[in-house]
């Protein structure tokens, strides 16, 4: 088992299960919230929680 689905967790046997993060999702809300605070100067601290996938393969 391994975290962050990368190409070789399926190139290798028995496949890799993997726990993926939304690294895509991750990006966009960290160039929202920098945006935000560069046009709101608003320094108050937000929590985030993004749900990670669990993706089953060979190895589970």
């Amino acid at each position: 088992m391994s975290f962050d689905d990368i190409a070789e967790a399926t190139l290798i046997q028995p496949s890799l299960t993997v726990v993926s993060s939304p690294v895509r999702e991750i990006g966009q809300q960290a160039g929202k919230r920098l945006l935000s605070k560069m046009n709101n100067n608003n320094t108050d601290i937000q929590r985030l929680i993004l749900a990670p996938k669990l993706i089953c393969r060979d190895s589970a």
